[in-house]
Protein backbone atom coordinates (compact mmCIF):
# COMPACT_ATOMS: atom_id res chain seq x y z
CA UNK A 1 0.00 0.00 0.00
CA UNK A 2 1.72 3.46 -1.05
CA UNK A 3 -1.39 5.75 -0.06
CA UNK A 4 -1.29 7.02 3.24
CA UNK A 5 -3.13 10.16 5.29
CA UNK A 6 -0.43 11.90 7.67
CA UNK A 7 -1.69 13.58 10.45
CA UNK A 8 1.61 15.42 12.10
CA UNK A 9 2.05 17.56 15.12
CA UNK A 10 -0.66 17.05 16.91
CA UNK A 11 -0.42 19.28 20.17
CA UNK A 12 -2.14 18.46 23.18
CA UNK A 13 -1.80 18.62 26.70
CA UNK A 14 -2.30 15.39 28.57
CA UNK A 15 -2.23 13.34 31.70
CA UNK A 16 0.65 10.61 31.29
CA UNK A 17 3.51 9.57 33.50
CA UNK A 18 4.11 6.34 35.85
CA UNK A 19 4.02 8.33 38.88
CA UNK A 20 0.76 10.07 40.64
CA UNK A 21 2.66 13.55 40.78
CA UNK A 22 3.94 13.01 37.31
CA UNK A 23 0.17 12.56 36.16
CA UNK A 24 -1.05 14.91 38.69
CA UNK A 25 -0.41 17.66 35.86
CA UNK A 26 -0.67 17.96 32.00
CA UNK A 27 2.25 17.38 29.77
CA UNK A 28 2.87 18.24 26.50
CA UNK A 29 2.43 15.86 23.88
CA UNK A 30 2.98 15.42 20.07
CA UNK A 31 1.23 12.62 18.12
CA UNK A 32 2.09 11.87 14.39
CA UNK A 33 -0.26 9.23 12.62
CA UNK A 34 0.37 7.79 9.77
CA UNK A 35 -2.79 6.13 8.24
CA UNK A 36 -2.07 3.23 4.85
CA UNK A 37 -5.21 3.73 2.82
CA UNK A 38 -6.11 3.23 -0.61
CA UNK A 39 -7.06 7.03 -2.11
CA UNK A 40 -7.18 6.13 -5.27
CA UNK A 41 -11.17 6.01 -4.59
CA UNK A 42 -11.24 9.78 -3.15
CA UNK A 43 -8.67 10.98 -5.81
CA UNK A 44 -10.94 9.90 -8.72
CA UNK A 45 -14.43 10.85 -6.89
CA UNK A 46 -13.35 14.07 -4.89
CA UNK A 47 -15.65 12.70 -2.34
CA UNK A 48 -14.86 12.92 1.23
CA UNK A 49 -17.03 9.97 1.75
CA UNK A 50 -14.47 8.02 -0.12
CA UNK A 51 -11.57 8.67 2.66
CA UNK A 52 -11.04 8.97 6.01
CA UNK A 53 -11.90 12.53 7.16
CA UNK A 54 -8.86 14.05 8.82
CA UNK A 55 -10.21 16.85 10.30
CA UNK A 56 -12.83 14.92 12.37
CA UNK A 57 -10.50 12.28 12.97
CA UNK A 58 -7.60 15.03 14.49
CA UNK A 59 -10.57 16.13 16.88
CA UNK A 60 -11.30 12.07 18.17
CA UNK A 61 -7.38 12.17 18.43
CA UNK A 62 -6.76 15.18 20.83
CA UNK A 63 -9.91 13.93 22.87
CA UNK A 64 -8.76 10.99 23.48
CA UNK A 65 -5.32 12.26 24.21
CA UNK A 66 -7.09 15.07 26.61
CA UNK A 67 -9.24 12.70 28.24
CA UNK A 68 -7.19 9.37 28.80
CA UNK A 69 -5.33 9.64 31.91
CA UNK A 70 -2.76 6.42 31.99
CA UNK A 71 0.81 5.75 32.75
CA UNK A 72 2.52 4.62 30.06
CA UNK A 73 2.79 6.61 26.38
CA UNK A 74 2.85 2.65 24.88
CA UNK A 75 -0.87 2.58 26.72
CA UNK A 76 -1.99 5.22 24.60
CA UNK A 77 -0.37 5.08 21.70
CA UNK A 78 -2.54 1.54 21.64
CA UNK A 79 -5.83 3.44 22.49
CA UNK A 80 -5.30 5.65 19.14
CA UNK A 81 -5.23 2.39 16.98
CA UNK A 82 -7.86 0.97 18.46
CA UNK A 83 -9.89 4.31 17.60
CA UNK A 84 -8.74 4.03 13.90
CA UNK A 85 -8.71 0.26 13.78
CA UNK A 86 -13.17 -0.31 12.81
CA UNK A 87 -12.47 2.02 9.90
CA UNK A 88 -12.46 -0.79 7.26
CA UNK A 89 -10.31 1.33 4.69
CA UNK A 90 -7.64 1.34 6.70
CA UNK A 91 -5.45 -1.25 6.42
CA UNK A 92 -2.27 -0.03 8.64
CA UNK A 93 -1.16 3.04 10.76
CA UNK A 94 1.65 4.40 12.61
CA UNK A 95 1.03 6.18 15.98
CA UNK A 96 4.42 7.88 17.04
CA UNK A 97 3.22 9.58 20.86
CA UNK A 98 6.02 12.37 21.77
CA UNK A 99 6.76 13.76 25.43
CA UNK A 100 8.36 17.38 24.96
CA UNK A 101 9.63 17.42 28.61
CA UNK A 102 10.18 13.81 30.40
CA UNK A 103 10.44 14.74 34.13
CA UNK A 104 13.93 12.78 33.62
CA UNK A 105 17.26 13.63 34.50
CA UNK A 106 19.28 13.59 32.07
CA UNK A 107 19.23 16.40 29.35
CA UNK A 108 17.02 15.24 26.53
CA UNK A 109 14.73 16.61 24.33
CA UNK A 110 11.95 14.37 24.60
CA UNK A 111 11.00 10.65 24.39
CA UNK A 112 8.52 8.84 22.08
CA UNK A 113 6.77 5.67 21.44
CA UNK A 114 6.19 4.35 17.86
CA UNK A 115 3.47 1.60 17.25
CA UNK A 116 2.91 0.14 13.78
CA UNK A 117 -0.12 -1.86 13.49
CA UNK A 118 -1.53 -3.54 9.81
CA UNK A 119 -5.11 -4.73 9.58
CA UNK A 120 -4.94 -6.98 6.74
Amino acid sequence: MSDHILIYGLRVEARVGVGEQERSRPQWLVANIDIAIDLAAAGESDDINDTVDYGVLTTEIADLLRGTETRLLEHLAEKVVALIAPNKAVVGVTVEIFKEAPPIAEQLGGVAVRLERAFI
